[in-house]
């Protein structure tokens, strides 16, 4: 059996593995679709561990599923938009003098036990906007303060603790925040794009 995560049993479903898994992660911008297949065929209960050279139900990607899952395609295809739209996220030396690292307020909380994490990443040198991104993987809502900038340089583009549509604005049809507080809910990413 694969690893237990958060008191969730095994899933049945690729729409709950990639909810779970992907949707949290904030580096998951990059390379979701070998993630993706690879959680697709290795973490079933009943599927081979080695699933090299099978052309069975084994490898094959369940396309019925597309349908069901009309709120996870829609999330995935606004990422990858929004991956492309901007290139500096994958680019390909560290962000170095790019990125600020903040907790939910001006200090990084590096103890054994922290559960949140906020950074701005900065575009200019790339000739892009700023990024603003919290992580809560705790188990409670956590106060966040947004360290950069006015509230009305702000767009909330994600919200993983809303449900779809809500989750991820589409282009121009981002929110503008009203003040740097935010409450980041239980287990989710909040994005921030500077305009």
């Amino acid at each position: 059996m694969g690893r237990r995560r958060w008191g969730a049993g095994p899933w049945d479903s690729l729409a709950e593995t990639a909810d779970q898994e992907l949707r949290l992660s904030p580096v998951s911008f990059q390379r979701h679709a070998d993630v993706l297949c690879w959680r697709r065929v290795h973490e079933y209960p009943g599927r081979e561990q080695q699933s090299y050279n099978q052309d069975n139900e084994t490898t094959w990607l369940n396309w019925d599923l597309l349908q069901k899952n009309q709120d996870i395609v829609r999330f995935f295809t606004l990422r990858v938009a929004f991956r492309k739209t901007h290139p500096f996220l994958g680019r390909s030396r560290f962000w170095r003098e790019d990125i600020h690292w903040y907790g939910v307020g001006t200090e990084v909380d590096r103890s054994l036990w922290s559960h949140s994490l906020a950074f701005c990443l900065h575009g200019s040198s790339q000739q892009d906007t700023d990024l603003y991104v919290m992580v809560n993987a705790y188990t409670e809502d956590l106060h966040s303060i947004i360290q950069e900038g006015r509230a009305s340089d702000w767009l909330r583009v994600v919200d993983t603790s809303f449900l779809p549509p809500d989750d991820f604005a589409e282009t121009g049809l981002e929110i503008r925040l009203q003040n740097l507080d935010y409450q980041v809910t239980a287990r989710s990413v909040v994005v921030l794009i500077r305009r």
